[in-house]
Formats: structure tokens, sequence, C-alpha cells
């Protein structure tokens, strides 16, 4: 961790992981070994990645109060640049998360929010963070499951967005289908998230362990796919963005943050372990964007007039 906690060679990572697991341990990292390491991760097998108010606790110290992934406000700003934003204006979120994005939003704005989220203890968080702001009265939390039959109000909204969560969705086919229906004439939809480089195949090396890591299936879609996803469901393509090397920055500067809390001694020791856990998740992620077998992209789609 001396230069960065994301390196892409094995070494590094296994040192990054004999550090974490030392201070989780309370003793420096040159007393951890291998066996150690073992035993601990064992342990940490049956809590890690549910999520519980430890796994948001360590999650809003990397990205921010409200967020789930890299991009805090400025980010966002560049994403929704591309709307029309007002007070008159009705907006569905298709994965609120912690409700961040869609706070940001109705407090800049003004916008009116429907956001709808799968995990039940996001969405109690999600309401918690906003029910104390002046956005509360404009946004409403809503429960779906992706997995199984669902549906949006017909018609209702002006743009809908989705932040980093397509590629851990199936059925994209009845998703892009129920947002058209949703969105009024000539309505806008953008998401950000990562797309398969041409050429490069599930069975790629970077690519399974990222699908191992993720700990739950990914359903990565090309550009191209995309493309012809939004024609199928009379959506037209309008505009592709490659956010890859912004985002890897960001990765970078959040676990950084991080790295110098830990080093002071900042963070509750029960998290340690959440957050060896997610380190592991983006080292794949970031292993994967910058041998550019996958990139982070941001794409607008407009409902076509019938």
């Amino acid at each position: 961790m001396e230069n960065s906690l994301l390196k892409q060679n094995d070494s590094h990572e296994e040192g990054v992981k004999n550090k974490f697991i030392a201070w989780w341990n309370g003793h420096e990292a040159e007393g951890s070994n291998e066996s150690s390491l073992v035993q601990t991760e064992q342990n940490m097998e049956n809590t890690l990645r549910k999520v519980s108010t430890n796994y948001i606790n360590m999650l809003e110290r990397i990205w921010g109060k409200g967020f789930l992934e890299p991009g805090y406000i400025d980010f966002n700003k560049k994403i929704f640049g591309l709307f029309t934003l007002n007070n008159s204006k009705t907006v569905l979120d298709v994965s609120c998360g912690l409700g961040g994005v869609s706070q940001n939003l109705s407090l800049e704005y003004e916008v009116w929010v429907d956001a709808f989220e799968e995990n039940q203890i996001l969405r109690e968080e999600a309401f918690k963070n906003i029910a104390s702001t002046k956005a509360n009265s404009r946004i409403k939390i809503q429960p779906i499951d992706y997995a199984d039959t669902f549906t949006f109000a017909a018609e209702k909204y002006h743009y809908a967005y989705s932040r980093d969560r397509l590629f851990t969705i199936q059925n994209k086919e009845q998703l892009f289908k129920e947002i058209h229906n949703a969105l009024k004439k000539k309505g806008e939809f953008t998401f950000t998230d990562y797309i398969l480089n041409k050429d490069i195949p599930m069975s790629d090396v970077d690519i399974e362990n990222l699908s191992e890591a993720e700990d739950m299936p990914i359903y990565l879609y090309t550009q191209s796919q995309y493309e012809e996803l939004a024609t199928e469901v009379n959506m037209e393509m309008r505009n592709t963005k490659d956010y890859s090397a912004e985002y890897i920055e960001l990765i970078t500067l959040g676990w950084k943050k991080l790295e110098k809390e830990l080093s002071a001694k900042d963070i509750k020791k029960e998290l340690y372990p959440y957050i060896l856990n997610e380190m592991e998740i983006w080292l794949y992620r970031y292993n994967a964007l910058v041998n550019k077998k996958i990139k982070y992209v941001q794409i607008l789609c407009q409902k076509k007039s019938d």
C-alpha cells in the first residue's frame, strides 16, 4: 500500500489483504501469515457482502454519504448535465441504493423522483437519509424485484436513469421495455454501467475473476447489444461517453482516502473485514478496466415518437 491500494499484480493484492488482516487483528502486517489470513477469511465468510449497517457505513466512508459507488455530487452533475431539470420534471430512479443520487437531484433541481430499490435494508437507509431533508416530499422510495414481473407507471416520467446497476440485471429486455412505457413522449433514459469491450468474451480471465468477486451473477453487454436493445423497444441511442479513465481515478481516490483513515485509526475495527472484502471486488473491477476488458460508460437513449 506504499504507492497505491490498486495495483495489478497478485503479490501486491496479497500484501494488501495481509495488511488489512493485520490491522483487523491488531498487529503489524509483518506479523501476519498465510494461515491466519485463511482462517480470518473463513471466519468472515458468512457475514461479508450482506447488506448491514456495518457494510453501509464502510461504503459511505469510501464513496460519500448516500453513495454505494464512486462519483459523488460533482460526477453526478456531469452525468445529469444532459437533462433539462427543474421543478416541473418527473424522474424515474431505476435503482436508488442509499438514495444519494435522487436526493442530490431533488435538492439541486427540485425534481420529483420515484426511486426504486430491490434491497429492503438499502431502501430503509435511503428513506432515513432523505427524511430529514427538503427533498423528502419530492422523493418516493418503492420496492421492486427485477427477477420477477414488474412495471412502472405509464408515460409518467420526463427522464429515467440508473447508476451502475444494469450489469447485475439479467432481464434487460423487460427493463428497457418498461422504461420505454414509463417515459413521456421523447422522454430520455440515461445510465452509467460497465460494458464489455468488443470481442471480449465472458470467459476472459479478468471477467471471470470479476464475476467471482462480485458474489452474484453479472450480465455484461457490449455497446452494440445495448444499441440493438434500445432499437427493439423503440428508443434511439443518442449519445455514449466513455468515462473509464475518470472512473479509474475515482476508484483510486476513494481507496486512498480510506487508506489515510485506516492509518490514522479513524475507522472502527468492526468495519475492517467489510473493507477487505470490498477491496477485492474493486481490485477486480479496476483490473478489468485498466486491462481494457470492460469500459465504464454513460449511454443516453430517447424514446422515439410513435
